[in-house]
């Protein structure tokens, strides 16, 4: 029985060749598309789940309380906390703290490279198994004199032999020795690093960081089996308010494999994140298939009056109504298995550059179970899915109708058909107008004024000789012409990160807790990047300016000046300063959040960056220029640089990943509902071959009978489009207000994608109508 199956099912696929290949192409895009949806998801949902008991790690976090009801939370922690938490909470096993560290300087004999360092305690190499591959494990990070080294670090310096004992000076500051070489960490891994340096050197260094009130780098913890992390939550409190009753910041743990998902919070919540990019991606996957499926039912469908005898003949000789089905599932399982062998071969082809949109290392192992189950499972549940309704709709013909050449039953589908290309194009109409939106919001973050020129403007990290020399490195910078001008500052303009609640002012109430953001400058920083100073005057000289301040407008308004020169300003108990200048409000965070309070300080002692401002025509020189007299003052160091604009495009990564990749599953999603719409399009021609014949024979002209043939299709469209807008309408909407400023949503919108579908519709349906129009009346009479 199977076998005959197979024979009838080859049959087919051989007879209608054509047919059959469009069907398995368009099925296999769709199952192509939601498997490399599918992986990445998988990937994802992995993150940060390569470590050995990685459900009892997790990272503290902290919810800074502010008066205003506001509730901040942030990963920087006090870095006494680890300590206390070991000490004084028996449910974690370990407790480490570690700190970022970009762009040191690794230097052995006369061999030097970047690389990322971390500042990591003894016991994070517990909390996060990290595997040593040569050297003792005992007592890594202790000795304030040995470091370790990766394998992939390590082998750049010595490959094929031993680390260990050699010496190196980082950064030009510390000379260490190796006393471990570790695995690299993985890929998919939040927990990432070069080499490792020991903790206690840092926080020696920064005796501030002892403080119960300041907070700076990251702590982690490892719970005992069996722990409710609701207790330690509970107890972290309890702690703080011990250690610091005046703090306003409330720690509490957050699984860390979590984090990379949930990374977006409300309230002091997690509350969405990367996690919302899986939902719109599975969400897009599930269309796609779905299309991709109804694609194959219309098709199918469209065959059926060439089918209608093989049912008749087979049912008039004793063939069950089961027995059919069994065919047609069949037949939709062949087919599907086809299109999947089809779309594995795409996903192998597709995976670098999914890599590279989507910034990822991927591999697609097809020997994971996991990764058999889906694809088993999508192949039979796409099966059925596209089949399941042809099986049932060419099964129901009745024999003798059929052998008569009445083929009524195929009208009682009619209905159905059309409401699946409505749902179809409805679907489409969606990410089409969802893409458009993104497309949208993506260019007006791109454009958007921030509040100061970022073109043209190149951005460096300063190391130890520009840093003591600011001054001399200016004035040797600037003799070149293409240079207009330099000024050094702590943090990009448009993501200042540090924030500060120890501000006062004539009339505040101490208990309460305001938060500002606070960055620390030179007198170049505000004509560098041509901010505009509204009132007031701008800092003139170090020294002098030690305890002015330039605030922007916010500011002014949150501590509720009328006359802001000369105000009086206490930032960090220094009671003299005043504020002598108000800068126009600037984008200093992400565009998700509303602009905030600033302070802005004449500190050179904590700027780490330069900002550079050149000539367009004389870009490339510039840059050698400024390689050449950086050379004097770090001659150990690359020269490394960014343009300020494209350093902030980098904010918006995923936005700008969102777009690229909603503009690709639309243009799939349009071209297999094409493919759907070509199939109803043969359909119906089929079906009315013979009411063409006699219209034509009565006068009608092949323009009336393309227009006669193309309007159905066209209310089916305007259907889909009335269905679709409201719900993407809706949809866009929500997306958009999670930025505190963004592209206000217009007509425009539906409007083109109206046009697309009316010229997709153009493109699907003008062939089969033409051809029908054309068609010589004798040919569909002459069997009436």
């Amino acid at each position: 029985m199977v076998l005959n199956y197979l024979k009838i099912a080859f049959r087919n696929f051989s007879r209608h060749l054509g047919y059959s290949s469009i069907t398995i192409f368009g099925l296999s895009i769709g199952l192509a598309t939601s498997l490399m949806i599918f992986v990445w998801v998988l990937d994802e949902l992995r993150f940060d789940t390569g470590y050995d008991d990685h459900e009892r790690i997790y990272q503290v976090l902290t919810n800074a309380v502010y008066t205003n009801g506001d509730i901040k939370t942030s990963e920087s922690t006090t870095g006494a906390l680890a300590e206390a938490i070991a000490n004084e909470i028996p449910e974690v096993e370990e407790a480490g703290r570690a700190g970022d560290e970009p762009n040191m300087l690794l230097r052995h004999e006369n061999n030097s490279v970047l690389q990322d360092a971390m500042w990591a305690d003894p016991s994070m190499l517990k909390i996060f198994s990290v595997h040593v591959l040569q050297g003792n494990p005992a007592n890594l990070l202790v000795d304030p004199n040995s470091f370790i080294l990766t394998k992939k670090t390590a082998d750049k310096f010595f490959p094929g032999q031993d680390a260990i004992g050699k010496s190196f000076t980082i950064n030009e500051k510390y000379k260490m020795t190796v006393s471990a070489v570790v695995e690299d960490p993985l890929p998919n891994s939040s927990f990432r690093f070069a080499f490792l340096l020991p903790y206690d050197v840092h926080y020696k260094e920064n005796p501030w960081m002892a403080q119960w009130g300041n907070y700076n780098d990251m702590t982690f913890i490892k719970v005992k089996p069996g722990v409710n992390v609701s207790d330690v939550n509970v107890k972290l409190k309890k702690l703080m308010k011990s250690k610091c009753p005046d703090c306003h910041h409330q720690p509490f743990a957050q699984q860390f494999a979590e984090r990379h998902l949930y990374n977006h919070y409300e309230n002091g919540k997690a509350d969405g994140g990367r996690i919302e990019y899986i939902r719109i991606f599975t969400l897009a996957a599930i269309f796609i298939l779905v299309i991709a499926c109804i694609n194959y039912m219309n098709l199918a469908t469209a065959r059926s009056a060439g089918r209608s005898r093989e049912v008749g003949v087979r049912k008039a000789i004793g063939s069950h109504r089961s027995q059919l089905i069994g065919q047609f599932i069949g037949e939709s399982l062949l087919i599907t298995t086809l299109s999947t062998l089809l779309a594995v071969v795409m996903v192998q082809l597709m995976t670098p550059l999914f890599n590279t949109v989507m910034n990822k290392q991927m591999t697609v192992d097809f020997t994971d179970p996991k990764l058999l189950i889906a694809l088993v499972s999508l192949t039979v549940v796409t099966s059925l899915i596209a089949g399941s309704y042809p099986a049932f709709f060419l099964s129901s013909f009745r024999p003798a109708s059929v052998l008569k050449g009445q083929l009524q039953s195929t009208l009682a589908g009619a209905t159905l058909r059309k409401g699946l290309v409505v749902f179809q194009f409805a679907l489409s109409a969606m990410l089409i107008i969802a893409s458009l939106a993104t497309y949208k919001q993506t260019q007006f973050i791109l454009s958007k004024n921030l509040g100061f020129n970022r073109e043209n403007v190149l951005v460096f990290d300063m190391h130890a000789g520009v840093s003591s020399n600011q001054a001399t490195f200016k004035n040797e910078a600037l003799k070149f012409p293409g240079i207009h001008a330099i000024s050094f500052a702590g943090q990009n303009p448009f993501s200042i990160g540090m924030m500060t609640t120890g501000v006062k002012w004539p009339g505040k109430d101490e208990k309460d807790i305001v938060p500002f953001k606070l960055v620390f400058t030179d007198k170049d920083f505000l004509p560098t990047l041509k901010m505009e100073l509204i009132e007031g005057s701008n800092f003139t000289d170090e020294k002098a300016d030690s305890t002015h301040y330039i605030i922007n407008e916010a500011a002014v308004k949150r501590i509720g000046l009328k006359n802001a020169i000369g105000a009086s300003l206490n930032v960090w108990n220094s009671p003299s300063g005043k504020v002598i200048g108000v800068v126009k409000d600037f984008h200093n965070v992400n565009l998700h959040n509303a602009i905030e309070p600033l302070i802005i300080m004449c500190r050179t002692d904590n700027t780490w960056r330069g900002f550079v401002k050149v000539e367009a025509n004389a870009t490339q020189q510039a840059i050698k220029h400024l390689e050449s007299v950086q050379k004097k003052f770090d001659p150990n160091y690359p020269f490394q640089y960014e343009f300020l604009d494209k350093s902030f495009e980098k904010e918006y990564t995923s936005e700008t990943t969102i777009e690229k990749l909603s503009i690709v599953f639309t243009a799939i999603a349009i071209f297999i509902s094409s493919l759907g719409l070509f199939g109803l399009a043969s359909f119906m021609t089929e079906r009315r071959t013979k009411e063409i014949g006699i219209r034509k024979v009565m006068g009608a002209s092949a323009r009336q009978i393309t227009v006669l043939l193309s309007s159905d299709f066209l209310k089916l469209l305007l259907i889909s489009f009335v269905v679709a807008v409201p719900i993407a309408w809706y949809g866009v909407s929500q997306w958009l207000i999670t930025f505190a400023y963004h592209a206000d949503l217009n007509f425009s919108l539906p409007l083109i994608a109206a046009g697309v579908l009316f010229m997709t519709a153009v493109l699907s349906v003008g062939y089969q109508s033409v051809k029908a129009a054309l068609g010589n009346p004798v040919n569909s009479l002459k069997n009436e």
